[in-house]
């Protein structure tokens, strides 16, 4: 190949890649203004939507300057509230449940996680708390109605009994000494009622609970006369009523399951509470307590149910459940029942609304 056929075939070449660089520089500067384009376009979006932003809330503004402006232009007229006349000051009756107390069981820290412990000794000032605590909501709510009498439930479970072999071993006192020992407490505490409570009278309904019995299942028939707080029950009575003739304390000693009292035109039905059972239920007793008030309200009506022994506070319309003086165990822990910390539960009943108010009294 000659000379210049060479030379002119590196010039075509020549010429070919300066016209791809020039198609490729186009490329890039019309890639470049596509960007550039975009972007513009990008915040014209943005300050469109700013400024559809800022058109609401311009008007959202101008709307409240104007709500602002027209409730300015309307005359103040404060409502009048007079302060109660003392004539129109309410009443009511307080009742409260000292239930579940287990005196004598034994509740190590260890065993249950270090939730709880229990001893009497424990015991003795958690239920010295209770007495106080009941006198001193009592003077609170004064502030508010007139209390003068006061319903002490005694709801059963006072001792924790025999009624499981291993409470034979773990116990620290026998079923005797028990009651001998939750009686002088409950006696401490109703002379602590009568002396500081300013009550004109003390009613105290009582039940027994199924852990102080004395056979080896609950009896139906025979449950009061089979069950040591039947007797705890008589010798408080003697005490107060026959011995220190105290004319406003009033025992009402167990006779069935069931005690009923009408306050002011409240019909009160007071048991221990385990008629009502708990099967493991999601929704805990309510079940069988439904059933159970539809099936008792057919033969005597109540309007509203206290009672103990699930060691778990509840409250409705128609029903109070108490919790316990002892807390959780190693029952309830093992059986997977609800961590509760030691309570007792206090209400009132008005003479016009019947219960309408409720507290807890925790006792930890």
């Amino acid at each position: 190949m000659s000379s210049k056929k060479v030379k002119g075939l590196f010039d075509s070449v020549e010429k070919e890649e300066k016209k791809k660089g020039v198609i490729l520089k186009q490329e890039r500067e019309q890639h470049h203004l596509d960007r550039k384009l975009q972007q513009v376009a990008d915040e014209k979006g943005q300050l469109a939507s700013k400024y559809k932003e800022s058109l609401k809330e311009l008007t959202r503004v101008e709307g409240l300057l104007e709500f602002k402006e027209a409730l300015h232009d309307q005359e103040v007229k404060p409502l009048i509230i007079r302060p109660t006349e003392k004539k129109e000051i309410s009443e009511s009756t307080a009742v409260t449940i000292f239930s579940d107390v287990h005196v004598e069981e034994r509740v190590l820290p260890e065993s249950v996680n270090g939730l709880n412990e229990y001893t009497p000794a424990i015991c003795k000032v958690r239920s010295e708390k209770y007495f106080r605590t009941v006198v001193s909501l009592t003077n609170i709510l004064r502030h508010g109605t007139k209390i003068e009498n006061l319903v002490l439930h005694l709801g059963g479970d006072n001792i924790s009994g025999y009624i499981h072999e291993e409470l034979e071993e773990t116990n620290y006192l026998s079923p005797i000494k028990a009651t001998a020992y939750i009686r002088d407490i409950i006696v401490g505490g109703i002379d602590y009622l009568i002396k500081a409570g300013g009550f004109k009278q003390i009613l105290i309904p009582c039940s027994v609970g199924n852990h102080g019995r004395l056979t080896k299942k609950t009896r139906h028939s025979s449950r009061v006369e089979n069950n040591l707080e039947w007797y705890l029950y008589q010798e408080l009575q003697h005490i107060f009523e026959d011995e220190r003739k105290e004319k406003i304390v009033k025992f009402i000693l167990p006779k069935g399951y069931h005690t009923l009292i009408t306050i002011y035109d409240w019909i009160n039905r007071f048991h221990h509470g385990d008629a009502i059972k708990y099967y493991g239920a999601i929704g805990g007793i309510a079940t069988s307590l439904n059933k159970k008030l539809m099936n008792w309200n057919q033969g005597s009506t109540a309007d509203i149910d206290w009672f103990g022994h699930h060691h778990q506070e509840g409250y409705s319309r128609v029903h109070v459940s108490n919790g316990s003086v002892i807390g959780t165990t190693n029952y309830s822990l093992d059986n997977g029942f609800p961590f509760t910390d030691p309570t007792q539960v206090y209400a009132l009943i008005s003479k016009h609304y019947g219960k309408n108010l409720h507290w807890s009294i925790n006792l930890k």
